[in-house]
């Protein structure tokens, strides 16, 4: 069963809100990413933890551990590709003792220079 599905190219795009509303979104998100590597291309992100909805004496109670809790990890980011558009992309590492900053830094350190090799952007 797949897990993953492609949009067709031939769907119109659909506004979700005005320019001046992106425009302080884009300027928050390159604000609250501040990557030094990329200082030379538009990039802007956010990393998130989302928590699994257990509490921990919940949790402590149903497995018998205690502090062995797992979150998940995600960073989602825009850059503006080197062919003009916008690239948006989301990473999401499930069940991490780690925090949110460990899918950051799987951007910068992997994901970053699989789009660089590819074309998409140049830094």
């Amino acid at each position: 069963m797949p897990t993953r599905y492609t949009i067709s190219e031939k769907v119109n795009p659909v506004k979700l809100m005005d320019e001046a509303s992106a425009n302080i979104l884009w300027d928050d998100l390159v604000n609250a990413s501040k990557l030094p590597k990329f200082q030379k291309i538009s990039f802007g992100g956010k990393t998130g933890t989302p928590e699994r909805g257990v509490s921990k004496a919940v949790f402590t109670k149903r497995i018998g551990a205690k502090g062995d809790r797992k979150n998940d990890s995600w960073y989602a980011f825009v850059v503006k590709s080197s062919k003009g558009s916008n690239l948006a992309v989301v990473l999401r590492i499930e069940r991490t003792k780690k925090t949110s900053s460990e899918a950051r830094e799987w951007v910068e350190n992997m994901v970053m220079p699989i789009l660089k090799e590819a074309g998409y952007v140049n830094y």
